[in-house]
């Protein structure tokens, strides 16, 4: 594993650790079988040279977005970049000037106060209303006042780290204060395929002009080929996303980031079907076996990150996570997300459910030492 970030990162924490790391969003599952042999075989018969998308590719990102949720999406509107997180600093930087507001909604994934401090932009937080259940909803009256003060907003559908999916009727309204407010939303779909308990609403079908970041990498665990698919409406923005990349040197993702995304949504529906099951059970045990616990387990809507809330245990999140290290549990603190995630962990789920359960034993450990 000395490739792998999160893997890494954990034996920086604990060398001596045979766990396994619940932290940095990718999945502990084998590649799918037919992703695999795509990619073997292009290596076998065409060299690594400089590369292009064909239309098909096109084609099978737009028939997997009808097929699997209803979404109908213009390929014409469709660039490539290297990430999702690489989109949205271009796309701040064509759609903001320095110090222009751009409005996120913590607890939040935290690359995105990255974004908006490295791009010199000014943050404007519109925070979710934790409920007693661990849901979250949303507080209109402060969204439409900062939404006043802000010329972009990022949107995060499904929202990580608390996997809330916005329902139609709450994306209507932010599209219509959006509107009031002339802002334009960005909206990062990038676990759009994770559905657990409700189906995937995208922006795009609210507002069929929306600027939506997709990618293959969440569902089908290929963020190492660095593959994402954005699509913008607006010829003359995404000219300028075009141009902004080429001014940079940055061009097409690599063909193997091309050639995996196509046999995954032509061909692998099954397996990530399959890998939605593991995670829904490893929620399903999750929640059973903690709830006798103080712990608060917001509810899973979508994505494989399950958001924890162990306030009720008194403890600063410093000594909660050194408590957690000692006792082989290695999850994302909630800080990562913002202040408003303080007392709060990350947890990935997308694992075997031999390791879930590990984490459940060695977490109750844990809590009995808080007792």
């Amino acid at each position: 594993m000395k490739y792998s970030v999160k893997w890494n990162l954990m034996y920086k924490m604990k060398n001596n650790t045979s766990a396994t790391p619940l932290t940095i969003a990718d999945m502990e599952f084998a590649t799918a079988p037919e992703i695999k042999d795509a990619m073997i075989s292009f290596i076998n018969n065409y060299n690594l040279g400089y590369s292009e998308p064909k239309e098909k590719y096109s084609l099978s990102v737009v028939n997997w977005f009808r097929k699997r949720h209803n979404l109908d999406l213009n390929p014409d509107h469709l660039t490539q970049s290297h990430g999702v997180i690489a989109a949205l600093y271009n796309l701040i930087y064509n759609l903001t000037d320095p110090d222009d507001g751009v409005l996120i909604q913590p607890p939040v994934y935290g690359q995105f106060y990255n974004i908006i401090k490295n791009s010199n932009r000014k943050l404007i937080e519109s925070p979710l209303v934790y409920q007693p259940d661990g849901s979250y909803k949303l507080d209109y009256k402060d969204l439409e006042q900062k939404l006043s003060q802000s010329k972009v907003m990022i949107l995060c559908q499904p929202h990580n780290p608390i996997g809330k999916m916005y329902t139609e009727k709450e994306l209507t309204e932010i599209h219509n204060l959006a509107t009031k407010h002339n802002v334009t939303i960005i909206s990062d779909e990038i676990h759009a395929d994770l559905t657990i308990q409700k189906p995937f609403v995208s922006y795009a079908s609210i507002n069929p002009n929306a600027i939506t970041c997709t990618s293959a990498s969440k569902s089908f665990n290929l963020a190492a080929l660095q593959t994402a698919n954005i699509f913008i409406p607006n010829q003359y923005i995404r000219d300028k996303f075009r141009e902004s990349n080429n001014k940079k040197g940055i061009h097409s993702p690599n063909i193997l980031g091309y050639i995996a995304t196509e046999a995954a949504y032509t061909k692998a529906e099954y397996w990530l079907d399959e890998k939605i099951n593991i995670i829904k059970e490893n929620y399903k045990l999750i929640k059973q076996k903690l709830n006798p616990t103080k712990l608060i387990i917001s509810p899973l809507e979508a994505s494989y990150l399950l958001w924890i809330n162990y306030q009720n245990y008194q403890i600063n999140e410093n000594e909660f996570m050194n408590l957690l290290k000692n006792n082989d549990v290695f999850v994302s603190p909630g800080s990562s997300y913002g202040k408003k995630g303080e007392g709060y962990i990350r947890v990935n789920i997308a694992t075997p459910t031999t390791i879930i359960q590990q984490f459940i034993d060695n977490l109750l450990d844990v809590i009995i030492e808080l007792q």
